[in-house]
């Protein structure tokens, strides 16, 4: 038969090719080359294939074939366009095989010699074109061998000018003696294969299979091409069964070829089976993984014939003598011997192969020098090279060793490649040169931020408390400092390991960690970046809201997939120093669970007395955090952890006022948003007056983010204007314009203060977000069971307040004249907006004098407001809060406060803006409440 020849190139890592056995269906990549494989031919078949008449074409194909009879039988329905099969003779190389030229790896080397003598006929079934390579879909249906070639003019021995091949059939044989001993070996097989599969050994069996073996059949055997096998049905033939056991048993290309090759399907069921006794040999198995070899019956028979055929000769030779039997047994070890140096030899010239092919392959995709450029050059410095402690340059060499010993692209080695280059990549001794200017620091607080007087100074206190150690510690270290370039330096403190320098290291930055707690939108994470711009510090920012994992501070182990260092390793990688500012914002958001409490972890990170030797699991070597300046923010410090508080210094930013809001606009926020939205400072003309109408009618905050939002809004209203065609040069917001561009008001003053009511009365809160109003309603009916009632969203604590306000007033209601029969009337207390939940004990005076109002009728004067615990005996307690939530009431209109006298000291923090709209009065006793009100 003369047929077109394609050549596939068994063990070259450059296509995706292999052996076609009996009835397979195969995918083989090429690419263009000699005489007959051209670009045109190949984008002709490419044509042939429409996708409409490809579809499914792998799932419906069905291969029935008769390898005695004849070709000319139809296999399947699919037909090409112009309904012309199209069928190859497709012979294979095997790259390096017999130790031959491993050059030889494109078949522009290769002669006629160096092709295998069996190849494989095949219908191709479908071609299809991915960038420069074509894949070829063709369906296995018998085997011939080489009986000449076809060349284009002159005769050569160059492959490439080979045009067709001349074959003689060579058909896949049995007899009818054979068939009960190939049933049996096959059933041997078969039953060897599953037991193997389900076993502990099959993984390793696999992987050196996959990922070792030169001709591995990775890129055939995988799920997805478990479909192009021919169905196993009760017709199907041994060569079916043995595709299939092939198939299974992730045969390598070149065992499938040995099977393909020989004669008698006996033959090959030979092959197949000594190949799977070969996986007892390919491993130093433990004795609990031999004994898993030895429970299944094909290595069982194997093993038993071996022992007889030793017991024979030793039978045999003892007769002569002990001299032959020790030679026999001294033959037997020397052949072991020979066995295991030729094993040992074969597998040092397999990974001598995989070095070149690893070589190679940097060689072609990446530039080792360009990777490495940078650390490659620190390390040729003298004094840069100091940078990297001792300890890490050799964890550097000794992961780079092992690194070397595997095979590229496996798991092992990609985490080991990222280990390292996390390694070389940190700053370790690098540090920032920083600017110890206090003077400079203070104006660039004043430039960023308005007012905040107390929070300045007490930043600035704490600025010249870390200068001072620094300028100190400067003095003692003397030639500790060297100088990396221009804004860095390598301090040789760092990682020191005499404990006495650790000590004194200790000292010099033994600086409480400033916090900044206050409600959202009062400038803490702003205060942050300009103290480091104040000191010249790298700035990074470590989200801690909603972590709840430790592993997330200390880092994930090296063992686990996806591991990655912790967020304070990473914030220190990406600033590039040792010596960074790093803002643990949200710091009171951490949540802990089964796998960890990250705010126990933060304790190693903010400790000085600790953090000179951080460990992070994954970086497995000490990090010293000692140089790093840390800065905390929480809305609420209340939520931070109490072993974590007493590490820190708390700052608190308090609301702000509208007086301070309108400045605050004037000086930052109108200047921003011009600049945001492309406007000139006359197109975005706004009075005072309309500032303060926007803060009261359109935000309800601490901050000033929400009034941001508003100018925001009215800068994309004025952008439309102009975009959409009118000539606006000024535009002067009044009061109207404003309430026409921002719609209607959220907020309304009108509601604020209404006349007095009855058994209503306004409380004061202090939240997350900041102070806040909230009414207290009490009304009473009819019950026999009398009792009380509560609804709100009332929390444990603030449910005791109302239930010993309650207790008082009925204890004490002769004394305030109430005339109520507890018996049999109810009182329901009900504290708004029932969405939101609330605790607390500082509404107990509001709960008490509701409860009086309601019970006896007296109406409450809705411009007063209370805050206090409440006893049994009447005593009012202090509470917290208080700044925050007289700016509450002075928002909301009242006029006068009632306080605990212990809260007394606590007046003098309020703003005098906000004394004089309110009148604070300080009262140690309930009766004193009651005086003022209802008398």
């Amino acid at each position: 038969m003369t047929e077109k020849l394609l050549v596939a190139m068994i063990g070259g890592e450059e296509f995706n090719t292999g052996v076609i056995y009996g009835h397979e269906t195969k995918i083989i990549e090429v690419k263009p080359y000699g005489q007959f494989w051209t670009k045109e031919y190949l984008d002709s078949l490419t044509k042939k294939w429409t996708v409409s008449n490809a579809i499914d074409f792998i799932e419906d194909d069905t291969i029935i074939v008769d390898e005695l009879d004849s070709y000319e039988q139809s296999y399947d329905t699919f037909e090409p366009v112009d309904s012309k099969q199209e069928y190859l003779m497709l012979a294979y190389h095997f790259v390096g095989k017999n130790n031959s030229d491993y050059s030889k790896k494109n078949i522009a080397d290769l002669t006629v010699n160096d092709l295998e003598h069996t190849m494989t006929y095949c219908r191709i079934k479908h071609v299809k074109k991915e960038k420069s390579t074509y894949q070829i879909t063709l369906v296995g249906i018998g085997r011939h061998t080489i009986e000449s070639f076809n060349y284009e003019g002159a005769s050569s021995d160059k492959l490439i000018d080979v045009i067709s091949v001349n074959t003689n059939k060579y058909p896949y044989r049995t007899t009818s003696t054979d068939f009960t001993a190939e049933t049996s070996l096959l059933t041997q097989i078969e039953e060897a294969t599953t037991e193997l599969a389900q076993s502990e050994v099959w993984q390793r069996i696999a992987y050196n299979m996959f990922a070792i073996h030169p001709y591995s059949s990775r890129n055939s055997f995988d799920n997805e091409s478990q479909k192009y096998l021919p169905p196993i049905t009760a017709d199907s033939t041994i060569v079916d069964l043995i595709l299939s056991i092939l198939f299974f048993t992730i045969a390598d290309n070149l065992t499938k070829y040995n099977v393909l090759n020989a004669d008698k399907t006996m033959d090959q069921l030979q092959i197949l089976k000594e190949y799977i006794l070969s996986f007892r040999d390919m491993e130093n198995w433990s004795p609990k993984e031999l004994a898993t070899f030895d429970s299944i019956g094909l290595f069982n028979e194997s093993d038993s014939k071996t022992n007889s055929k030793r017991k024979t000769k030793k039978t045999k030779s003892g007769a002569k003598g002990d001299a032959v039997s020790d030679a026999l047994v001294e033959n037997e070890i020397n052949k072991k011997v020979k066995d295991n140096l030729e094993k040992q030899q074969r597998e040092f010239l397999l990974k001598e192969k995989l070095r070149a092919i690893k070589e190679s392959l940097q060689e072609n995709d990446s530039d080792p020098e360009e990777e490495e450029s940078e650390y490659s050059k620190i390390m040729k410095d003298d004094v840069k090279k100091q940078m990297f402690p001792e300890s890490v340059t050799k964890l550097i060499k000794a992961e780079s060793n092992k690194l070397k010993g595997m095979m590229s692209g496996t798991p092992d080695a990609n985490i080991s490649a990222s280990y390292i280059n996390i390694l070389k990549s940190m700053p370790w001794r690098k540090v920032e040169i920083e600017t110890l200017d206090i003077k400079k620091a203070r104006e660039i607080l004043d430039k960023n931020h308005y007012g905040l007087g107390e929070v300045k100074e007490r930043i600035i206190e704490y600025l010249s408390l870390i200068i001072n150690h620094k300028n100190e510690a400067q003095k003692s270290k003397g030639k500790s400092l060297l100088d990396f370039d221009e804004n860095h330096q390598i301090d040789m403190e760092l990682f020191k390991e005499d404990e006495q320098s650790t000590k004194v290291q200790k000292n010099f930055n033994n600086v409480p960690i400033l916090t900044l707690v206050g409600p959202p939108g009062t400038g803490k994470t702003s205060l942050a970046r300009a103290i480091a711009e104040a000191l010249n510090k790298s700035y990074v920012k470590i989200s801690l809201g909603g972590v709840h994992d430790e592993s997330e501070i200390r880092g994930h182990r090296r063992t686990y997939v996806g591991s990655m260092p912790g967020k304070i390793i990473k914030a220190i990688q990406k600033s590039g120093v040792s010596n960074p500012l790093i803002l643990l914002d949200e710091i009171d958001k951490m949540s802990s669970d089964y796998k960890g409490d990250p705010s126990s972890a933060m304790l190693e990170v903010l400790d000085p007395e600790q953090n000179t030797k951080f460990q992070d699991n994954y970086l497995e070597h000490e990090y010293d955090l000692s140089k790093v300046m840390f800065i905390a923010t929480a809305n609420y410090y209340e939520n931070i952890p109490a072993p974590l508080l007493d590490r820190v210094e708390i700052i608190e930013l308090n609301s702000y006022t509208i007086n301070e809001k309108v400045k605050i606009a004037r000086e930052h926020l109108l200047d921003i948003c011009t600049r945001q939205a492309g406007l000139k400072p006359e197109q975005f003309q706004i009075e005072d007056s309309v500032i303060e109408a926007i803060i009261k009618h359109y935000t309800a905050e601490a901050g000033v983010r929400a009034l941001k939002r508003q100018f925001d809004k009215i800068a994309r209203k004025i952008v439309t204007k102009i975009v959409s065609g009118e000539n606006i040069k000024t535009f002067v917001i009044d009061l109207q314009t404003a309430f026409d561009l921002l719609g209607t008001p959220k907020f309304s003053e009108l509601d604020k203060i209404s006349q007095p009511q009855v058994g209503v009365v306004n409380g004061l809160a202090y939240t997350s977000i900041g102070g806040s109003t909230l009414q207290i309603e009490v009304s009473q009916y009819e019950n026999k069971n009398g009792g009380f009632k509560l609804t709100g969203s009332l929390k444990d604590v603030m449910k005791e307040s109302a239930s010993i306000a309650y207790s008082f007033v009925r204890s004490n209601a002769k004394k305030y004249d109430i005339n109520f029969d507890f018996e049999s009337n109810e009182v329901h207390i009900h504290v708004p907006e029932g969405a939101v939940p609330k605790d607390g004990p500082s509404a107990g005076v509001t709960f008490t004098t509701a409860l009086i109002s309601a019970l006896s009728n007296k109406p409450v004067p809705q411009d007063v407001a209370m805050t206090g615990e409440i006893t049994l005996r009447g005593r009012v307690l202090e509470i917290g809060g208080l700044k925050e939530k007289s700016f509450a009431a002075f928002k909301k209109g009242i006029k006068t406060v009632f306080i605990p006298k212990s809260n007394q000291k606590n007046l003098i923090d309020i703003p005098e803006e906000v004394k004089k709209a309110i009148k604070f009065v300080p009262v140690e006793n309930y009766d004193e409440i009651y005086s003022v009100l209802f008398k």
